[in-house]
């Protein structure tokens, strides 16, 4: 059966790293130390350490990409594991077979701008300097190729071995990630791209600007973006774009058609960092907006801000990353999950993980506190029993442990789903 609703549920599609099957013996939950904080999003791969289990690799301000087998325990495989780059990640790293050659690729931004294409060894195949920095943002992964942006004020497409194919030229620097969508339906992907001013420009895949807009005039916090998205909203078959943006101390959520016509506009308690999510939350076959605002505030509203029962809710912590809709308790409603840090909090209380159902009321078993977070999270069957685990980067600044994996009831309904909001799961 095809479920046609469109959400981002972080499951990451697995790599081929080797042919050891499974043993769908049970891993434990655990919580485990890194030599480095996690800023960026855990991504799974196949059994490196033989024990028949999914393993973990990420990115940390060490300076290293690191993996971690699904007992906690970091794998060393040298020279190469963990693998050295120029800098501290913390824009996290993006795992694909870029070249078919059936083994994976690991795509790798550093704070000092430089972007690493390291083989299934941990070898570095190449590497490309963006001339500015790259804080939060990981390469994005496309059908031409690999989107880099950073602080130089271009985002850059580089094809699998490293070379600029099309360079997309913006007034200011681009911390937000820009949005690869088909926009109209001509099979061809335009490339959406936010910068820090607040300018949104839709380019052509040739690097040609098709539309550009101001979504925001005040535009203040440069290191963490107020990050864009867009998806076909209103079911007319054409995606709509969409953002937060900070306006003094509140927010506002604005949405417009291709051309850059707005459409939509409702007023925030806060801007979100994170680009809001689109899913029918409550079943009605129609899309709802969930937003996760940086003062701690979720929401769960209609396309003109009206906000469904049960909502907004306040979580008291800040929230960093995009939500995710996934149904975490296996009863077929999607709940929202997320991760947020609080800097008046000590030790593992200073972030957590929270579940809220489509009421808005916390799931049993939450918050699970895992330090001072604002990555987003991944879930994965790590040990092939059938049901997904957790898996959650937390612990910043020495207030706990660095990697987190928790149990869930939920079995994956599918193998694949991409980050992209335009996908349909089968």
């Amino acid at each position: 059966m095809e479920i046609k609703r469109i959400i981002e549920c972080f499951v990451v599609g697995l790599m081929i790293f080797g042919n050891t099957m499974p043993s769908f013996a049970e891993i434990d939950e655990f919580s485990a130390k890194v030599n480095g904080d996690i800023y960026g999003q855990v991504k799974i791969i196949n059994d490196v350490d033989g024990d028949g289990k999914k393993d973990m690799i990420f990115g940390a301000t060490d300076g290293k990409v690191h993996i971690f087998s699904a007992s906690g325990k970091e794998i060393f495989r040298p020279p190469y594991w963990p693998s050295q780059v120029n800098g501290p990640i913390t824009a996290g790293i993006e795992v694909t077979d870029i070249d078919g050659s059936g083994k994976m690729n690991v795509f790798v931004s550093t704070m000092e701008g430089t972007v690493y294409c390291l083989n299934s060894k941990g070898k570095a195949l190449w590497k490309y300097d963006t001339g500015g920095k790259i804080l939060s943002s990981p390469p994005i992964v496309t059908d031409n190729g690999v989107l880099v942006n950073s602080g130089s004020g271009e985002v850059v497409q580089l094809n699998s071995s490293g070379q600029p194919q099309c360079i997309f030229k913006m007034d200011h620097a681009v911390q937000a990630s820009p949005v690869p969508v088909d926009l109209d339906n001509d099979g061809i992907k335009e490339v959406i791209v936010k910068d820090n001013s607040g300018k949104v420009v839709v380019f052509d895949n040739t690097g040609g600007i098709k539309n550009s807009w101001m979504s925001a005039s005040n535009m203040t916090n440069s290191q963490w973006p107020f990050a864009i998205d867009a998806s076909d909203i209103d079911g007319d078959g054409i995606p709509e774009i969409f953002t937060t943006d900070p306006t003094g101390s509140t927010g506002v959520f604005k949405m417009w058609n291709d051309v850059g016509e707005l459409k939509t506009k409702f007023e925030l308690t806060e801007a979100s960092h994170g680009a809001p999510r689109i899913a029918d939350m409550d079943g009605d076959g129609i899309d709802d907006i969930v937003i996760a605002q940086c003062d701690g505030k979720v929401i769960v509203c209609d396309k003109k801000g009206k906000l469904k029962k049960g909502w907004p809710y306040e979580c008291g912590y800040s929230i960093y990353s995009a939500p995710s809709i996934i149904d975490l308790d296996g009863d077929g409603i999607p709940e929202i999950v997320f991760s947020g840090n609080n800097g008046s909090y000590t030790g593992d209380q200073a972030g957590c993980v929270i579940a809220l159902n489509v009421e808005g009321k916390m799931l049993e078993g939450f918050p699970k506190y895992i330090g001072k977070t604002i990555a987003p999270l991944t879930f994965a069957d790590l040990d092939g029993d059938g049901v997904l685990e957790i898996i959650a980067a937390g612990g910043i600044g020495y207030t706990g442990p660095q990697l987190h994996v928790f149990k869930t009831k939920t079995k994956p309904k599918f193998k694949i789903v991409t980050i992209r909001q335009q996908t349909t799961i089968k």
